[in-house]
């Protein structure tokens, strides 16, 4: 079916043979006969009064969300200024008298099938639903149908790692949405920021807007949301009926009743873990069988590893169940997946079972529990002294004697084998290299020697962190280096100098990925608290394994954060900031550094 929209009879009976369709509409744009007519494929609007066609756009592209548009204009109206006018409205254009051949193959266009779906985007749906069913394969949900009708209106609740997100992606390709646009909506305190981040999604049909910690901002923006929603996001390319709206909140996150009510949403919530544990078994086994069929290898964990799984409080949710099982199956040497107590355990004597701990604890509470600290005046704590010129001589000696060893004993050969072109190609090598480690080193020094330290404020670590992997992305990917990360996303502030924490991590990366091997591996996690003395915390876990300590005999008294320059360093510059740091390095080369800033 198409119409033809025009205020003169004949214009509309010529525009209809030029169409040369068998199924045609003619009316005005007053005309009630639109009110109850079918649907339309197309709709052929002549533009003779622009305020006019804008109205009758106005009212049936929302009544028919499906239908192309095909606006022909006036010789006496510009094409600028129409697109201008209409730029809401995704539509083919052309001049009157229109060529015949252009109208009918602008309706063909119009009407033609929706392209096919690419392989790309193939892959990313069947890679959405696979998850989709790891994640929430036990759960009632609601039915596809509800899931579909709601896809203006969704509100989704739970605590972080429960698979949010992930749930608002697979609600957007039920619904066939055309752009999914996530909104991180926490660090948004003014209706300008948020606006120009919901302007991003183009000139669309349809966009899903899927806003991430709304209920982190002030009532009044979700006041302003709220019109935004009814009458359409200030000068955005795209129709408000065009936006199916997500929000994704905290279990207890408390939203405007008008927003919800304006939202007309359907309500879904996603239970913690810890409710889910009958969940465990079934998704490690998933997690596994996919992670098999990608590596065409062969992989089950032992009884007792998923026991120990099974029995974990995962207060992180699946995305910390998801992270240790990935991270257990690339490290195993075998096909059967066994528990590897220095990498999944609690370090002896650091920090109680998990089982005895509280459901609510954070996810890196089981690792090291540091003694409390104020943000003003750090406290002492057994075995993490306050660095010192003593500490400082200790790390210089250890830092810079393993380099000047190796360029000794290559001196003490060189006069005997100066001949071999070989030991002298060798011998160049491991001098530069050499070299450029003590170089290294005392950059490091010299970049903590002018440090600022200015007033604290809110320093975003997430955002940080981020990027700074980021950075080192091409090191990770040509050492082929396991990198996993948890991160605050709902409150990820910490108040501090953002040089000095920038300093801090560069040192603790440095830690983490400064050596040579292929098997080292790193977690970071962050996450919001409150310590022992009531005073809210941002904590920070960098959890490491060098496959280097291995050769030394398994003793953590010769694990290379023992001695470390960038230890002391990380120390010093945390003293600034007002925050706590602990670090235990355990047996096979696990080094476990928890930091406590001060948190915004």
């Amino acid at each position: 079916m198409i119409w033809i929209v025009h205020v003169d009879p004949r214009i509309q009976r010529f525009l209809a043979r030029l169409a040369d369709r068998e199924e045609v509409l003619c009316g005005s744009p007053e005309d009630p006969i639109f009110r109850e007519a079918a649907a339309p494929e197309a709709i052929v609007l002549a533009v003779t009064d622009p305020t006019v066609a804008l109205a009758f756009a106005h009212r049936h592209a929302s009544r028919h969300p499906g239908a192309r548009w095909v606006l022909v204009r006036e010789a006496s109206i510009g094409e600028a200024e129409l697109r201008e006018r209409f730029r809401g409205l995704e539509a083919l254009h052309l001049a009157f008298p229109p060529d015949p051949p252009a109208l009918r193959a602008a309706l063909r266009r119009a009407t033609a099938a929706e392209p096919e779906e690419t392989l790309p985007e193939r892959r990313q749906r069947e890679a959405v639903a696979s998850r989709f069913a790891r994640y929430f394969q036990d759960l009632p949900l609601p039915d596809t149908r509800q899931v579909e009708l709601a896809g203006r209106g969704l509100i989704i609740r739970g605590e972080p790692g429960t698979g949010r997100l992930l749930f608002a992606r697979a609600a957007h390709l039920l619904a066939g949405g055309e752009r999914f646009l996530h909104v991180p909506c926490e660090a948004a305190t003014r209706p300008e920021e948020l606006a120009a981040r919901l302007r991003r999604g183009g000139d669309v049909r349809e966009l899903t807007a899927c806003l991430d910690g709304l209920d982190q901002v002030p009532a009044s923006l979700q006041r302003e949301l709220l019109g935004w929603i009814e009458l359409g996001v200030p000068e955005a390319p795209y129709p408000p009926e065009a936006v199916h709206w997500m929000v994704l909140v905290s279990e207890q996150g408390a939203l405007l009743p008008e927003l919800a009510d304006g939202l007309a949403a359907l309500e879904v919530h996603l239970p913690p873990l810890r409710d889910r544990r009958e969940a465990i078994a079934g998704f490690v086994a998933a997690t596994t069988e996919q992670w098999c069929q990608a590596r065409g290898l062969v992989r089950r964990f032992s009884d007792a590893a998923l026991a120990e799984l099974e029995g974990r409080p995962w207060p992180g949710n699946l995305r910390e169940l998801e992270s240790t099982v990935l991270r257990m199956l690339a490290s195993a040497e075998g096909d059967v997946v066994e528990l590897d107590a220095s990498r999944t355990l609690p370090l002896a004597g650091s920090a109680p079972r998990e089982t005895a701990a509280p459901a609510t604890s954070a996810p890196i509470d089981r690792v090291v529990e540091p003694a409390p600290v104020s943000p003003a005046a750090p406290a002492e704590e057994p075995g993490v002294e306050e660095p010192s010129v003593v500490q400082l001589a200790a790390a210089l000696a250890h830092e810079l004697r393993n380099p000047l060893v190796s360029m000794r004993t290559f001196a003490e050969l060189l006069p005997e084998r100066f001949a071999d072109p070989d030991f002298r190609t060798s011998f160049r090598d491991h001098v530069q290299d050499d070299l450029c480690k003590i170089d290294e080193r005392l950059a490091r020094l010299a970049h903590f020697s002018e440090l600022g330290r200015g007033d604290r404020k809110p320093v975003n670590v997430t955002e940080l962190l981020d990027r700074m992997l980021e950075e080192r992305r091409g090191e990770i990917q040509r050492r082929r280096l396991l990198v996993l990360r948890e991160l605050e996303t709902e409150q990820p502030h910490a108040i501090g100098h953002e040089e000095s924490l920038a300093f801090l991590f560069e040192c603790l990366l440095a830690l983490a990925l400064g050596g040579d091997s292929e098997r080292a591996d790193l977690y970071i996690a962050s996450h919001h608290h409150s310590l022992p003395n009531g005073q809210p915390a941002l904590r920070i876990l960098f959890r490491f394994h060098d496959g280097r300590a291995a050769a030394e005999g398994d003793r953590p008294d010769l694990s290379p954060a023992r001695h470390s320059l960038d230890l002391w360093l990380a120390k010093s510059a945390l003293t600034s900031t007002g925050g706590n740091l602990s670090i235990d390095a355990g047996s096979a080369g696990e080094t476990v550094a928890l930091i406590d800033l001060p948190a915004a």
